[in-house]
């Protein structure tokens, strides 16, 4: 996580705790609390899992790979040619855009403008300053 933040922990977080209070296939979410710097807050903290990036970028060259012979071969679906490689790129930016957790910060901010002022929703407030796309950060 300092890595991701590119600042030692404690000078973001007075306290971070090191057990996740949910984990994924992408990452882990903590619980932590912001220095008096970032206004004391308690916030969750998505982590993303070491090597993620590495392992997508070796499996989707494979995929590339076997899309592109899909298209040598003129694989049909129902009867109909299919652009196999462009069918790939677009799963492979899907899959790149839910890995980058400033996108999803950027999207649960629009969210919260969106939906802020409406009493039945509850919205997260993103601390945009402490996200990369590594880290989410969110009360």
């Amino acid at each position: 996580a300092e890595a991701a933040l590119g600042r030692p922990l404690d000078t973001v977080f007075k306290d971070f705790d090191s057990t996740p209070l949910a984990a994924a296939s992408l990452g882990q979410v903590h619980r932590a609390t912001l220095t008096e710097e970032f206004g004391a807050k308690e916030v969750a903290v998505k982590v993303q899992r070491n090597g993620l990036r590495e392992m997508y970028d070796l499996d989707l060259a494979l995929m590339e790979k076997i899309f592109r012979a899909l298209d040598k071969f003129n694989i049909k679906v129902a009867g109909a040619s299919q652009d196999w490689t462009d069918i790939f790129f677009d799963c492979r930016e899907t899959l790149y855009r839910e890995i980058d957790y400033k996108a999803e910060a950027a999207s649960a901010a629009r969210f919260h403008a969106d939906f802020n002022e409406t009493s039945w929703v509850e919205t997260p407030t993103v601390m945009k300053e402490l996200c990369t796309e590594k880290i989410l950060v969110m009360e």
